[in-house]
């Protein structure tokens, strides 16, 4: 299947926002964040789906910059 020109775009876009020092500086703050964090919120289901799409639009920020290329995991750990 071929990649819309929109998502060429959008590829793009993140490659130029988070493909920086200070891009995965705020990438590997997000996943610390939001991804590496649990997600469910017992008995309340509402922040439980307020905190999973925090993580989805993490993941698929991260997700899009390594099928580009762009990004090195290893750029995404924190600096303590």
């Amino acid at each position: 299947m071929a990649i819309s020109k929109a998502v060429k775009n959008y590829q793009a876009a993140l490659k130029r926002i988070f493909n920086s020092p200070d891009g995965h500086t705020v990438l590997a703050t997000w996943r610390e964040d939001f991804v590496n964090q649990r997600a469910l919120a017992p008995g309340d289901p509402i922040t439980t789906g307020y905190l999973l799409g925090q993580k989805e639009l993490v993941q698929e920020f991260i997700n899009h910059l390594k099928d580009d290329g762009a990004l090195d995991e290893v750029k995404l750990e924190i600096e303590e």
